[in-house]
């Protein structure tokens, strides 16, 4: 048995512990600082809540960030739901970016000019954008023009109903694919391709959706404009298309819309409903 009065009389005493010192102290403290404003400051540049002045507005417009541009179309888009009439003071600027390089400044624009669903040179600008070259842009357009009950959409709107192919517009070896199912946002990255010269390069998705039918391969080597998959349209485009069907579909678009109508179609009722709505105010308009 351990007799324990003797084991603490001969136990040594445990050293004092020493003073942290104060640079460390300063660290600790730094280091909660930065975890504060870090996150701040990362979610401010993925936000588009901050209010923008009259001159922040013209300033994004005219300069040469996509982001910035998006955020003063985002701005004059409140400012156009709460009724702003100086808001139309903007409209040129509007005219300008919506000729950007950049495909999301692109889209943005048309979605604003869409959502104004007034103004004529608006309606000419979406009659240019439903041409473009990238699908999110046409798409955007379309949905806009459908505001100005202007049948030109037609032809795009039914495009939202079917699955959009991906080609790269890269040359090289396929470094990374993504697998069949996966959904992806507009913008995601489907595939990285390796040039000749080693560099990497994305290949994003133009649309939002789920990956279908791949056909290429890891490490296949391709060449510009080669077909690398399919992707499904999302819920939401689906029935944002269906709605503008509503106000400017015809006879013709009826094929591209029934299938999305019947029970078992594997879409979300919502968008069932809304193609039953579409093909019965379609044929009423037909009937007139």
């Amino acid at each position: 048995m351990v007799n324990s009065g003797t084991e603490n009389a001969s136990s040594p005493t445990p050293p004092e512990p020493k003073p942290v010192p104060r640079w460390m102290f300063l660290l600790v403290t730094l280091a909660a600082v930065l975890s504060i404003m870090i996150p701040y400051i990362a979610w401010r540049s993925t936000w588009f809540g901050a209010r923008l002045s009259d001159g922040q507005i013209r300033a994004s417009l005219a300069g040469e960030k996509p982001r910035d541009i998006q955020h003063a179309l985002e701005e004059l888009s409140r400012r156009l739901g709460s009724g702003d009439p100086e808001t139309a003071e903007f409209f040129p600027l509007v005219l300008e970016v919506a000729k950007h390089e950049e495909p999301t400044v692109r889209l943005t624009s048309a979605w604003f000019m869409g959502d104004e669903g007034k103004n004529p040179q608006f309606r000419e600008a979406l009659l240019t954008l439903i041409a473009d070259e990238h699908p999110g842009v046409r798409h955007n357009a379309a949905l806009g023009l459908s505001r100005f009950n202007d049948p030109a959409a037609r032809d795009v709107l039914v495009e939202m109903l079917e699955p959009t192919s991906v080609s790269t517009p890269h040359p090289g070896t396929i470094e990374t694919l993504a697998r069949e199912g996966k959904t992806v946002r507009a913008g995601e990255r489907v595939a990285t391709v390796i040039s000749d010269s080693g560099e990497t390069r994305d290949v994003t998705a133009p649309t939002g959706g789920k990956i279908e039918n791949i056909s290429a391969t890891r490490q296949q080597v391709v060449n510009v404009g080669d077909h690398l998959c399919r992707i499904s349209p999302e819920k939401t485009q689906l029935f944002e298309a269906l709605r503008a069907l509503y106000l400017v579909g015809n006879s013709d678009d009826i094929p591209a819309i029934e299938p999305f109508s019947r029970q078992g179609s594997g879409v979300s009722e919502q968008v069932r409903l809304q193609a039953e709505a579409t093909l019965k105010q379609i044929r009423a308009r037909d009937d007139c």
